[in-house]
């Protein structure tokens, strides 16, 4: 999404909210992206406008360029996830701009090379002394080798606050720099750089795990201790029990819920995420959604559901859909594709439309993998018509089975056995997986 500059003040009273702004770069004209018109395409890019901007409840992940890129003034970005982008994640210039409840991570979006890209950028901002908040947000990185967070190299100082936010760099050598001229307020949050000597520097001054509590009332160090840190895929970063976050915030300023509108109390944590003990969710019913949550194991004499088939939340690397092959990516490992030529062995499932059974967590650039069961397979009849009982393979078709003419072929590529016809062309037919 692009805002350009205006005549007469540009952007302003914008909402973004809900909205998934996502893979940019990546598909440009159904090619590869390596034809695209633009270097660094963001997920949002606004040119400098009065604002205000209010970017809310949005998901900016795997762009080529940055996260989000706002130049616009009185620009919010609240409750959104900003994940896996291969430039900066927020990047903010325009004066009287926030950034609250947002989780920020995966810069680099798995490419190791030595970028000089941040989680979080306020920078060539040319108002005196114009005013930024982070509050409430977790910013993780795992490729370091640059600054975690830069505020203003040069130029017009700043006024920064920044509180009850988590400040996580596993890479080697990533403070956060703050430009000397600029003010600092910063309370209440947790730094966790164990490759860094300094963790952050403002200035001429310069802060270490060790004396990190003199940069003002709260702040502390050491590991967040977040659920499963990523880089390059979908990371879960709510706290584990334990962690030096809990109950560590300031309630002064920060927001009622979390990233998740999980309600914060009077000793509200560092972070996006409010810590959830297994206690509160022993066991209870969604009533938005029938869900069930429950904290500990299932017993009983049988399980019953009306689909039919069981499957696993997997990431994959180029869209899909339900009825698709899919085959481990092997330019991407751990992530799935659609099958590519006949006779497969790679092939490892098929994304499924209804399963009785989920393994796993959802979540966006991730498909449901079909492990076993009966499931709608999109076929081909380029080997032939399709009979009830015919073995099935991968297709030259990307994501589809044919008939397996040879049984000796078959082997490591059996996708499963036809209960359905097909008599020519492509379609869908229900198959029983057999691995």
């Amino acid at each position: 999404m692009g805002g350009p500059s205006g005549d007469v003040g540009g952007w302003r009273n914008v909402v973004v909210r809900g909205c998934t702004l996502s893979w940019s770069g990546h598909y440009y004209r159904g090619g590869d992206g390596s034809e695209r018109p633009y270097d660094r395409p963001d997920g949002l890019g606004i040119e400098p406008s009065l604002g205000s901007v209010l970017v809310e409840d949005t998901l900016a992940e795997h762009n080529f360029g940055d996260g989000l890129d706002s130049k616009a003034a009185n620009t919010t970005i609240r409750r959104c996830i900003v994940a896996n982008n291969s430039y900066d994640g927020v990047k903010l210039w325009g004066p009287g701009s926030c950034v609250e409840n947002t989780l920020v991570y995966g810069r680099g979006d798995g490419d190791a090379t030595p970028t000089p890209w941040a989680a979080i950028v306020i920078d060539q901002v040319d108002i005196p002394g114009a005013s930024f908040e982070i509050v409430n947000v977790t910013v993780d990185d795992f490729l370091g080798r640059n600054y975690l967070i830069y505020v203003q190299y040069d130029g017009q100082p700043v006024d920064l606050t920044i509180r009850n936010s988590i400040f996580s760099g596993r890479g080697p050598n990533c403070p956060i720099y703050i430009g000397g001229e600029s003010t600092l307020n910063a309370d209440h949050n947790l730094f966790y750089l164990p490759q860094s000597e300094a963790v952050l520097v403002h200035g001429d001054t310069a802060y270490t795990a060790g004396d990190i509590g003199d940069l003002g009332p709260g702040n502390i160090y050491g590991d967040p201790r977040f659920v499963r840190p990523a880089w390059g895929e979908e990371g879960d970063y709510h706290l584990q029990g334990g962690s030096p976050a809990i109950d560590a915030g300031s309630p002064y300023g920060a927001p009622d819920t979390d990233l998740e509108n999980y309600p914060r109390d009077a000793h509200p944590d560092i972070g996006a995420y409010e810590y959830r003990s297994l206690g509160e969710a022993a066991f209870r019913i969604l009533r938005e959604t029938g869900d069930v949550v429950a904290s500990g194991s299932f017993y009983g004499t049988g399980f019953h559901t009306t689909p039919a088939d069981v499957a696993e939340w997997v990431p994959v690397s180029e869209p899909v859909e339900p009825g698709d092959l899919l085959a481990p990516d092997p330019y991407r490992p751990g992530y799935y594709r659609k099958t590519r030529g006949p006779y497969s062995c790679l092939v490892a499932g098929v994304v499924s439309s209804a399963p009785g059974f989920v393994l796993g967590e959802p979540g966006k650039g991730r498909a449901l993998l079909a492990l076993l069961g009966i499931v709608p397979v999109k076929v081909t009849a380029e080997n032939g018509p399709i009979r009830p009982g015919d073995l099935l393979v991968s297709s030259s078709l990307p994501g589809y089975a044919m008939r397996c003419s040879n049984p000796s072929r078959c082997g490591c590529g059996l996708v499963g056995k036809a209960l359905e016809p097909l008599e020519r062309g492509e379609g869908v037919i229900r198959v029983l997986l057999v691995r």
